[in-house]
Formats: structure tokens, sequence, C-alpha cells
């Protein structure tokens, strides 16, 4: 796309649009540029399905980026605009599903009381089983089971489990899709006290990702691993597993930092290191309020 004439690029914004996607999950900032030119020349021409892969593809750049989510307010009213009022019925099924998607993530992450989750979830629900993508259709289940894991306990999440798990088996689910499903179903399973079935569903998403080199995106689980030691009282072996997950964390990866000294700070509490426990809070809450973590 590079190498094409400036002006056939300026006046073309699906080509915009497919070069930000070509970079926004390696180098994010480069897409990010693309992507929100695209999406503005798509608004000026009214183009709703390019709108709606755009917002999608901002979105879930920062959600893979798992960095700073603060950025992603100020495009919350663009999804209300394009997806509130009965206007999405201009729009195809497929990039609907994409566009509530991202905006599931949006809301759920940066404004976890607004009125507009819940419905955007449930339309999301009522889209996924006709999405012919299995990646696209897992990807929108995971942000769904998410939104069940946060907001309902998991009391939700059985049927959506039940039409998802057919479609791990198939040969053309991306092992990362595989393996976030599985970082939810493993919390699934652990909240509502089936801790067998959660340690084996994290045993095979840590054999992905060890397999396919994603061990970044296993964080989630050894911190749901870490934290329970910690509720156990196995102190010992919750600070074995800490320094293990201080190894691991990834510089690019801002979140999961903050998560870590909140969890560090909940251990050392226990431990009666008191001084200790207030500065890894403190450093927790700098850090998500650094990088736009809800309330913690």
């Amino acid at each position: 796309i590079d190498a094409l004439p400036e002006a056939m690029r300026a006046d073309d914004p699906w080509l915009a649009y497919w070069q930000g996607r070509a970079w926004i999950f390696v180098e994010a900032q480069r897409g990010r540029a693309s992507l929100e030119r695209a999406f503005a020349a798509f608004k000026r021409a009214g183009d709703l399905r390019g709108q709606a892969l755009a917002l999608n593809t901002i979105v879930t750049g920062y959600y893979y980026e798992w960095a700073n989510f603060a950025p992603i307010d100020r495009w919350i009213p663009e999804f209300a605009e394009l997806l509130e009022g009965g206007r999405a019925v201009a729009l195809d099924a497929d990039s609907e599903l994409r566009a509530r998607s991202a905006w599931l993530i949006a809301l759920l992450f940066r404004r976890p009381d607004d009125p507009a989750l819940a419905p955007c979830a449930q339309r999301l629900d009522a889209l996924i089983d006709g999405e012919p993508d299995p990646n696209a259709r897992i990807m929108a289940a995971s942000v769904l089971f998410n939104y069940f894991n946060w907001c309902t306990k998991g009391e939700s999440a059985e049927a959506l489990v039940a039409r998802t798990e057919p479609l791990l088996a198939r040969a053309d689910v991306a092992p990362l899709m595989q393996l976030w499903w599985r970082t939810h179903l493993a919390f699934w399973h652990y909240v509502n006290g089936r801790y067998e079935r959660s340690q084996a569903v994290s045993d095979e998403a840590r054999a992905i990702a060890e397999r396919y080199g994603l061990t970044a995106y296993l964080f989630e689980i050894d911190h749901a691993e870490a934290s329970a030691l910690v509720t156990r009282g196995a102190l010992a072996e919750a600070q074995a597993r800490m320094a293990l997950l201080e190894a691991r964390l990834s510089p690019s990866r801002r979140m999961d930092h903050a998560y870590f000294h909140y969890l560090k700070a909940n251990l050392e509490q226990r431990l009666g290191h008191f001084t200790a426990a207030v500065r890894a809070a403190e450093r927790a809450v700098a850090l998500a309020r650094e990088t736009g973590l809800p309330a913690m």
C-alpha cells in the first residue's frame, strides 16, 4: 500500500483501513493513525460498514496492546452514534457484530455503569450464532464471556459456553482465540467452585501458549492461580508463584503491572508486611490511573 501513488491512497479510505489493520498489532501507533484517518473518511462518506470495521480495529488494537485504555474514551460516542436509536438496522450483521464486540470492550473497561452496557451485551449475544467466521465468533463470544464473568458472576454464561465449545475443535480456529476462550472459561469454572475443571482448562491454555509462543498472554491464568494460593493461605507457594509472575511481566503490557501490584499488596498484607503492602497498593492504584483501568 505504501508503494501506491499518494493520490490513490488519499482517495480510498479502504486502503488506509487495510494499512492500519496490517500495522495495528505490530506497531500500534503506526496502525492507529491510518485507522483514524480511515474512520474519519468513512464517516464523511456515510459508509457505515467502514465506520464499524474501523472502530472495531481501533478498540481491539488497544485490547491486544493492553497498555492504556484511556484513549478509548473518545471513541465511545462514535459507537453510540453508529449503533443506538435504530441506526444499526442499516448495518450488515457481520459489521454490527464486530462493532458491538468492540463497544462492549470499551464500555466494560471504561464505563461499566453505562446504561448501554447490558443492551449491547444482549444484542451481541443475539448476533454471535450467525457469524460465519469462527475466529470472529470466538472473539465476540470471549468478550461476552468476560462481561458475564464480571457483571453477572458467570450466572448467564452456561448457554454461551454450550454454543461456543464445539467451535474449539475446528482446525481453523487461531491459537490466540483458543487461549483467550480458555482463559475466561477457567475463571468461570473457578468462581463457580469447579476448581479441578478450572485447573484442567488452565493447563490446556498454558500448553497452547507455550506451543505457539503466546506466553505473554498467560498473565490472567498465572494471576488467577497466584490469587487462589493467597486466598487459601498457601503463602510460601504464593510467594514463589509471584516471583515467576513478576519475571514474566511484559514491559509493553502495562495494565498487567497494575494487577500484579494489586495482588502483591494482598500477599504482603497476609504476610504481615504492612509497609510493603501499602507501597504495592499505592503502585497498583497509580498504574491503574495511568492506564485507564476500572476502579482498583
